[in-house]
């Protein structure tokens, strides 16, 4: 029963599929931040929002900035054009070809959409205009998807092995190409008892440009371990934080949402991990007030450069989802965004 209880906890996990801080900046009435290089980074430019009724899951962009979002009511990858004008959808809920069971995340390569079915380990392929191709079978499960590279897919890739009767759950990070070949470069083996929570064993990850962005869960010291796209360690990022201890009302909310989990004093620095067009790394943190901003460390290379407060653009409250909110490629964001009745995306265009 724990096993089962276990499978789909992780299963949680495929929705993710990512201060007092030393160098913190006071953003309360700031959206323009001079960086230590010189290079100004002004707050993202929301374009419009898609609101229609539905479940956003995953969120991609081609290279003509078509918006693609999975669907969590069908199943189904919705396309809209730069603008927000819908124009098809495709995919959809099923065990047959090129149908989802259980939909977790997608990537575009170039001309292609991938999708992951968890836990299937089946990966529907489709073209741009939404014809199915066919589907890859893979022998591992990957999910949380990224474009690595025009022909590799990112992910996490999970697996289970059981040694001295104990169950264990190996959660790592690697790629596969187009026939399903699936190499790890990272990984984590995490025993599978009443002491295992995702938030603690899962890493936050993003992958870009033929990199990988690789960090684990800690309360202050960040470290980020830069990957070229066979494996091969390029550099690390490593920036000092003040860790934020929850507050009394966000441990009460927590209990209320996860009754059986334990917690911790203090909150885990990085939320989520992005990289945009120009080659900066988005960080996106807790802070100590988790109900009224989302905010941003950048840094370019291995520099930090600068910080951003997004203001209120969604329910961040979760502590401990794993549920990936903000997507960006190119100059483009994405921000699922649940904070009035219906769940929707707002886009972005950044500076």
């Amino acid at each position: 029963m724990k096993y089962f209880m276990t499978l789909f906890l992780v299963s949680l996990l495929l929705l993710s599929c990512s201060q007092g801080e030393n160098q913190a900046v006071n953003a309360k009435n700031k959206d323009l931040e001079k960086t230590k290089i010189g290079e100004k980074i002004t707050k993202p430019k929301k374009l419009f929002s898609i609101s229609e009724p539905i479940m956003p899951i995953w969120v991609d962009f081609d290279n003509n900035s078509n918006i693609y979002i999975l669907d969590g009511y069908d199943f189904t990858i919705k396309k809209y054009n730069r603008d927000g004008k819908f124009l098809l959808k495709f995919g959809g809920k099923g065990l047959g070809p090129g149908e989802l069971n259980s939909a977790s995340s997608f990537t575009i390569l170039d001309s292609l959409v991938v999708l992951a079915d968890f836990p299937r380990k089946i990966y529907p392929l489709f073209n741009l205009k939404g014809k199915f191709i066919k589907d890859l079978k893979a022998n591992k499960f990957v999910t949380c998807l990224n474009a690595l590279t025009n022909e590799e897919i990112a992910g996490n890739v999970l697996s289970f092995e059981k040694e001295d009767d104990k169950m264990y759950l190996n959660i790592g990070i690697g790629k596969s190409d187009l026939a399903a070949n699936v190499k790890v470069y990272y990984n984590q083996k995490c025993i599978l008892d009443d002491n295992y929570q995702e938030a603690d064993n899962t890493p936050i990850y993003v992958a870009a440009a033929g990199k990988f962005f690789i960090t684990k869960r800690d309360f202050s010291n960040l470290k980020i371990d830069v990957l070229d796209s066979d494996g091969k360690k390029l550099y690390e990022v490593h920036k000092n934080y003040a860790a934020i201890p929850y507050t009394a009302e966000e441990l009460e909310q927590m209990k209320k949402m996860y009754q059986d989990l334990k917690y911790k004093k203090y909150k885990y620095l990085v939320r989520s991990l992005n990289l945009d067009g120009k080659g900066r790394l988005w960080l996106e943190k807790h802070t100590q007030n988790e109900r009224k901003s989302v905010q941003f460390d950048l840094f370019k290379d291995d520099k930090f450069i600068g910080s951003l407060n997004m203001g209120k653009v969604y329910d961040n409250s979760d502590q401990l989802s794993l549920y990936k909110h903000i997507f960006i490629k190119g100059n483009i964001m994405a921000i699922i965004n649940e904070l009035g009745e219906d769940n929707g995306v707002d886009i972005y265009r950044l500076n």
